[in-house]
């Protein structure tokens, strides 16, 4: 078999192979839009780094805070009510043990997860 030979007339195949002024143009705008809103969207993530930078301390703060809350209203308010009801004294003492251990562990791991780099083991 032989292959025939396909001839295109030359007004034809320069329509088809140039593309038009119009797709350039929309070519042209959707790469604008693309680059306009590749820009945006890092302003939009540099503010939000800002954001994260102010909160970050103050969420540490708002922790502390609550630890301390809780703290304080279970050694005002609930031992002195528990000693109030003739509690055997042992155990509010071991109440309040636990207590106080539990706050000093709560605050040193919570300390400790705020200094510490994530994924950094401290070295022995």
């Amino acid at each position: 078999m032989s292959l025939a030979k396909v001839t295109v007339p030359k007004g034809e195949a320069a329509k088809t192979s140039a593309p038009s002024s119009r797709s350039i143009m929309l070519r042209r705008l959707y790469r604008r839009a693309v680059r306009c809103f590749h820009g945006c969207l890092n302003r939009i993530c540099d503010g939000m780094d800002i954001v994260i930078k102010i909160l970050g301390p103050l969420f540490i703060l708002l922790a502390f805070s609550l630890f301390g809350f809780v703290a304080y209203t279970f050694f005002t308010v609930v031992v002195p009510a528990m000693l109030a009801e003739d509690q055997p004294i042992i155990l509010v003492g071991g109440l309040a043990s636990t207590g106080i251990f539990l706050l000093v562990n709560l605050v040193y791991n919570y300390a400790m997860a705020i200094c510490l780099d994530a994924g950094l083991p401290p070295e022995f």
